[in-house]
């Protein structure tokens, strides 16, 4: 991506957010494609424009909709979108892993597993399964999400961590509001 078209899609406009509107296409693969491939690019390549994603109150919509595509090629593109994003600052991790987008990317694994079986494994779907684990384990290190037996430990030691039940007010203490 050119410097010169980077600065021009982080100015003072609403590029970006086309560019994520039109990832929300549901009536032309190839523009949702195109838009996608830029955004991946973008991301890649600015902070800001990463930031810029959320200026379109659809994010979250059109980033779910790249990465629930049955076109695996756009759904790659999703995922690299979401990778930028998370490794752009901890502020945009955590605001884009607020949302279904950890357990898509999950899930995404977990079908990439699936077809792994297959006579002919898609190699698109091993790039998505691959950009999908270097995300979350990213998550991971900024401390955004836990492994299954970090949260089973730490709900361990929130239960540990329960206040003492407070005495029930003696009989005829004159309690506030009840009336004798």
């Amino acid at each position: 991506v050119s410097d010169v078209q980077v600065k021009s899609y982080e100015g003072e406009n609403d590029k970006v957010k086309y560019c994520v509107l039109l990832c929300g296409d549901d009536v032309d693969p190839a523009v949702v494609k195109a838009a996608a491939g830029a955004l991946a690019m973008l991301t890649s390549a600015s902070n800001k424009c990463c930031k810029k994603v959320f200026e379109s109150k659809q994010w979250n919509d059109c980033l779910l909709n790249l990465l629930a595509s049955t076109d695996v090629e756009i759904c790659f593109r999703g995922c690299v979108i979401v990778q930028n994003m998370v490794a752009s600052c901890k502020d945009t991790a955590e605001k884009v892993l607020d949302t279904q987008i950890m357990e898509v990317l999950q899930a995404l694994v977990v079908k990439a597993n699936l077809d792994s079986g297959s006579a002919q494994p898609n190699p698109v779907l091993v790039k998505v399964k691959g950009v999908c684990e270097k995300t979350l384990e990213e998550t991971h290190k900024m401390n955004i999400v836990r492994t299954q037996h970090e949260a089973v430990v730490a709900e361990d030691e929130e239960e540990d961590d329960i206040e003492p039940w407070m005495r029930a007010p003696a009989a005829g203490s004159g309690m506030v509001g009840c009336q004798q």
